[in-house]
């Protein structure tokens, strides 16, 4: 043929034109096409988005967001008789609000999701509502990387966004959540590592479905007994077709032309062990992601009703849920509350565990009815108001088994007598216990100025670096460490403002160099204030 002819009259060709023994057939990616770039027809092209296809990854997905976006977030502040929640905090308005268009369970539904496919889930933490810590915007995971990491250990991200220029985020406003990392620093791209084992189940799925639209019928040969015509062979598939193909005639019985014999060339589902692949495949996915079978659809044969819930609770809450929750409260106790500090931030996982009413109630009266928690802590836990005027609602009831002794059979013992009134304690004794006094404000004094300058050192490179976000947060810290010196040394509040505007004046007015003599001069003036001199 020449090669005009060969130009006007190519050969037909397939869209792979790779030889049986290309090395390319035998790849990591099993000759899928995972980017647009790279598509070789297959009709498999797999991204963060398009891996949800796969059933198996959907539900795991799913399960995960839905368990931790059911989580509240609460902050609390660690106090003498334990931790209290701090609803007033700012940390706790944010995350239950965190933007104008997201409610805090859209927000954290959507972070879940791209942490268990993209392996990183970005907030910028923008300054609003009078805070620094305002607003959280979420980045699309594909558009951020980290460009740098600064002499002191924090990172630089870059965003790339659709519209207008690229930026650079630093650490301290950026709320990164990370999944599996190999390197602490960025999480590893789920959707890249389970691709292979995704493809196959989609590709059983492509097989099934093509299967079915061809009426359960198998591919073969139809081999006439003589030779045919073009138009006789145009007439015996225009017959095969019609009497035999399609899921309309399936079951029915098809007579063909011209002497002809069907040879099928294909395994059926049964012989190609569909079945057991498909299986096979929602066990290695549901591996990956980590989550029990139960929440998927896909249990051992031998499971229970009660072994089903001892999955869920057991290996979905504790093994699968937990892990991921304690991951993010470290984060976003990191990125927004201060070191040091006292307070913390926690999700309730107890509506994970919300059963019937009946094991409710029958859990809380056995909680309610031991030394473990209050009347208004059980009635808080079911969404009910607390009761007010009745202090008993606000003590821990014990068992009368193990309340104090009986009285004795004749009476009650009659109260002690009071204290004489007797002359003053000897001036020696007063000064004494004066003394003692003075050191326990003072011992007080230092560890709130300890405090304080712990915070400054943490929040000290801010301070070159966005000196308007240094100087909200300096505003911000000085704020709530009022309440801090009204608990510690039980002043009144207008003092505690008065001393925090002072200490927060000289640093805006004189620089944090002048922080470094605090430590010895600031607890005697402090302590001077507390005692009352």
């Amino acid at each position: 043929m020449g090669l005009f002819a060969a130009v006007w009259n190519p050969e037909p060709r397939a869209s792979v034109t790779w030889g049986p023994l290309d090395d390319r057939w035998y790849t990591d990616d099993l000759g899928f096409a995972f980017d647009r770039d790279s598509a070789i027809g297959s009709g498999l092209v797999l991204s963060a988005e398009s891996i949800l296809r796969c059933g198996t990854v959907l539900a795991g997905v799913r399960f995960l967001a839905d368990a931790w976006a059911m989580c509240p977030a609460t902050a609390y502040r660690a106090t003498d008789r334990g931790r209290v929640e701090d609803s007033g905090h700012y940390s706790q308005t944010l995350l239950r609000d965190p933007n104008a268009w997201q409610t805090d369970y859209r927000w954290q539904h959507m972070n879940m999701v791209r942490c268990a496919i993209w392996g990183n889930a970005h907030n910028e933490i923008r300054p609003a509502r009078g805070s620094w810590a305002g607003e959280l915007w979420p980045l699309d995971p594909g558009r951020v990387s980290i460009e740098d990491q600064r002499a002191d250990g924090t990172l630089v991200y870059r965003y790339r966004p659709q519209k207008g220029e690229a930026r650079q985020i630093p650490q301290e406003r950026m709320l990164h959540f990370r999944g599996l990392s190999t390197d602490g620093v960025e999480g590893v791209k789920m959707y890249a590592l389970i691709r292979n084992v995704v493809s196959i189940a989609l590709a059983a799925e492509q097989h099934t479905a093509a299967f079915l639209r061809k009426g359960s019928r198998l591919s073969g040969l139809v081999t006439p007994t003589t030779p045919l015509e073009k138009e006789q062979r145009d007439a015996l598939r225009a017959s095969l077709n019609k009497d035999m193909g399609g899921a309309s005639n399936t079951g029915s019985y098809g007579v063909l032309p011209f002497g002809v014999e069907v040879k099928t060339v294909a395994s059926t589902n049964r012989e190609g062990q569909l079945v057991e692949l498909s299986d096979m495949q929602v066990g290695a996915i549901l591996r990956f992601l980590g989550v029990p079978g139960v929440v998927a659809g896909y249990a051992d044969k031998t499971a229970t009703y009660a072994s089903a819930k001892e999955f869920f609770e057991s290996g979905g809450i504790k093994h699968c849920v937990l892990p991921w929750v304690t991951n993010f409260e470290a984060e976003v106790s990191k990125a927004l509350l201060v070191r040091g500090d006292g307070r913390q931030i926690k999700y309730n996982l107890g509506v994970l565990l919300r059963s019937s009413t009946k094991e409710t109630y029958a859990a809380l009266m056995t909680a309610i009815g031991r030394p473990f928690m209050t009347g208004n802590e059980g009635r808080r836990i079911i969404d009910l108001n607390a009761v007010d005027g009745d202090p008993s609602m606000d003590q821990c009831v014990l068992p009368k088994n193990t309340g104090p002794d009986p009285e004795p059979a004749g009476g009650a013992p009659e109260p002690a007598a009071p204290p004489r009134r007797g002359r003053p304690a000897p001036a020696t004794d007063y000064e004494d216990a004066r003394s003692r006094g003075w050191q326990f404000a003072l011992d007080a004094s230092a560890r709130v100025v300890r405090r304080e300058l712990a915070a400054l050192r943490d929040r000290a490179p801010m301070a070159a670096r966005d000196p308007e976000g240094w100087r909200e947060w300096l505003v911000g810290y000085y704020a709530h460490h009022v309440e801090h010196v009204v608990d510690v040394l039980h002043v009144e509040e207008a003092v505690a403002r008065s001393y925090a505007e002072k200490q927060r004046d000289t640093i805006l007015a004189e620089g944090l160099a002048v922080c470094e003599s605090w430590h010895e001069t600031i607890p005697y003036r402090l302590a001077s204030l507390a005692y009352g001199d």
